[in-house]
């Protein structure tokens, strides 16, 4: 829960904030339906936590914690996301979430 709080709603907060650009917390995971009779998967394998577009152009942001790294899954998406000409951001911090996005 901590990459949530200290990462994750920091840098979206920040990437919400920038002019020509738009970005939403993309959640995931196997739910049950609310009767309790089906179980739904939402999103792909992998997928980064913030998805959306700056200037026009596809952009996928991972946040991890100082020490954390991807997934096997993450890099596939990654790899997939990137083949398809979006770019695919690795976030520690809303600083640096921002940096990397700008420079795009």
């Amino acid at each position: 829960m901590a990459e949530t709080e200290d990462v994750t709603v920091p840098v979206l907060v920040a990437l919400t904030a920038l002019p020509g650009g738009m970005f939403y917390r993309q959640n995931t995971g196997t739910f049950r339906t609310m009767d309790g009779k089906r179980i739904v998967k939402v999103s792909a394998d992998g997928i980064a936590d913030i998805m959306g577009c700056y200037r026009g152009r596809g952009v996928a942001v991972e946040t991890k914690t100082k020490d954390g790294r991807l997934r096997h899954s993450q890099r596939l998406f990654r790899a997939a996301w990137e083949r398809g000409g979006g770019a695919y951001i690795v976030a520690r911090s809303s600083d640096e979430a921002v940096a990397n996005v700008t420079a795009l």
